[in-house]
């Protein structure tokens, strides 16, 4: 009765010719042999399939949502099987976003509640300090949590709007424990089990953005300064753009749970 989605993604962080960069990029390995439908563990009692919707960017300075990038997600009309977050930039975050439809079965259709869960395999946050304020664990060349960068966001299926060109989600109208975006940290420290929402039956598809998070970029690049992993400058691990990157360990899944059935009239 779960539903795992499990977030195969590889992201890098870079610093720039060698010195102190005020911005860093992410980036996704593309792996070709990954499909996101193979990220997917179907439970054949609660979820009946899983689509992808990669985000889409607002050109158009006369659409209603071009100055409401930063509060409104927006997603290609048109799923895909396989592909990135891309590259980030702390001075422009926006883009990289993806869109998770899960189709419910009859079965969590007429439960009595849904519950919708993020789990991490990882044991400790990136940004963890010791007690006089140093990292327990540096950025490293590979094998980076991302369960450190990332966060997510819940919604029902009449806060996705579809429009013309693209569908919308606001975030303010999240369903979200709190309204507000999740993450698996919590006052500096990993939370291994997160619980996004909680549903009463009746919906018969459930959606999740999952994004990286700008903040928690932000605080590791700031507390790694100075750290040669992220200062070396070299022909390893470049992505053919002459930067070097530091990847990062797909380690957290989602999953959703059904209570029994509601009894008919």
């Amino acid at each position: 009765m779960i539903l795992a989605v499990f977030m195969m993604i590889a992201c890098a962080f870079v610093a720039v010719d060698g010195g102190y960069a005020t911005f860093a990029w992410f980036t996704s390995k593309r792996t070709a042999s990954v499909s996101y439908a193979q990220m997917v563990a179907n439970s054949e009692d609660t979820v009946q399939g899983v689509k992808a919707y990669p985000y889409y960017p607002i050109t158009d300075s006369g659409d209603p949502n071009y100055s409401l990038t930063s509060s409104v997600y927006t997603f290609s009309l048109t799923s895909v099987s396989s592909g990135d977050f891309g590259k980030y930039s702390l001075l422009n975050p926006l883009g990289n976003a993806l869109l998770l439809e899960i189709d419910l079965t009859e079965f969590a259709l007429n439960a009595a509640s849904i519950d919708f869960f993020a789990h991490s395999s990882a044991s400790a946050f990136l940004g963890e300090t010791n007690s006089d304020g140093t990292l327990k664990q540096e950025l490293q060349p590979s094998g980076n949590s991302l369960s450190s960068i990332v966060c997510f966001y819940s919604f029902v299926p009449s806060n996705v709007t579809k429009g013309t060109s693209y569908y919308s989600c606001a975030l303010a109208n999240t369903a979200n424990m709190g309204s507000a975006k999740l993450t698996f940290v919590n006052d500096g420290a990993l939370v291994n089990d997160v619980a996004l929402s909680a549903f009463a039956g009746g919906n018969s598809v459930l959606y999740v953005v999952v994004d990286y998070d700008a903040a928690l970029i932000e605080y590791l690049y700031s507390m790694n300064i100075g750290n040669e992993a992220i200062n070396a400058i070299d022909s390893a691990g470049t992505s053919g753009d002459g930067q070097t990157y530091l990847s990062y360990t797909s380690d957290f899944f989602f999953y959703v749970q059904a209570s029994e059935a509601r009894l008919s009239a």
